[in-house]
């Protein structure tokens, strides 16, 4: 009977121990992390001219992911990312090569983290020359 108790007293004492480290857990967890994520799909053709795609950073936001891929079957494409003082934070530039009997997809990416990154106008420039094509540009803004 004593075995019984003890084990009972035991099983009692591990069974409030977990329930109060998921109480912790979950406290933890609530702690709110507030998430934006937008996709972008641009085409552009042969006429197309250089463009701007304005990604708005508010002061509150703590990390700033974009993801950029580009994908052209002919011509030039330059992509470009800068934050408000115009500051360069990366550029791909992919081009066709091949003579026109020939069909070809060049395709190129940019990843990109930014923690704290500069509040205000963030711009994606595209650059397409004579380019037929896509850019598909993914935004996550996050507040910790």
């Amino acid at each position: 009977m004593k075995m019984t108790k003890y084990f009972l007293l035991l099983l009692s004492l591990l069974w409030t121990a977990s329930t109060f480290a998921q109480t912790q857990v979950q406290g933890y967890s609530k702690k709110q992390e507030d998430s934006f994520d937008m996709r972008r799909d641009i085409r552009f053709n042969p006429e197309s001219r250089p463009e701007t795609v304005i990604v708005e950073i508010g002061k509150d936001i703590q990390l700033f992911s974009i993801n950029i891929d580009g994908r052209i079957s002919d011509g030039k494409l330059m992509v470009e990312i800068r934050n408000p003082s115009n500051v360069l934070h990366g550029t791909f530039k992919i081009n066709t090569q091949l003579s026109s009997s020939y069909e070809e997809d060049v395709m190129a990416k940019i990843r990109k983290q930014i923690k704290n990154p500069e509040p205000g106008e963030w711009k994606v420039q595209l650059q397409p020359s004579s380019a037929k094509g896509q850019v598909m540009i993914i935004t996550e803004l996050h507040k910790l």
